[in-house]
């Protein structure tokens, strides 16, 4: 499973906020790793990184339908046919 991290960078944008950025990654190792490799303004974030904090845990990746998620799912077009 997956987790989403919020990386927090001392990048200082408008409204006295800082960039952070919401990445989808294995651990936090791979987070930071993958946050390093983006650029914002044609800079490096790897200089600008302050930390890491984990948002959601254990994220179904490449989810196609509802399907997936829940077998037994019926939309309410299927319910309403079947209470007919």
């Amino acid at each position: 499973m997956n987790n989403v991290y919020s990386v927090k960078t001392n990048i200082k944008l408008k409204n006295n906020t800082f960039l952070s950025i919401n990445i989808l990654a294995d651990d936090l190792s791979d987070a930071i790793t993958n946050a390093s490799y983006l650029k914002y303004n044609g800079e490096d974030l790897k200089k600008h990184i302050v930390s890491a904090v984990i948002l959601v845990s254990d994220v179904l990746r490449d989810t196609w339908n509802v399907k997936d998620l829940n077998p037994e799912y019926k939309s309410k077009e299927e319910e309403e046919n079947i209470n007919k």
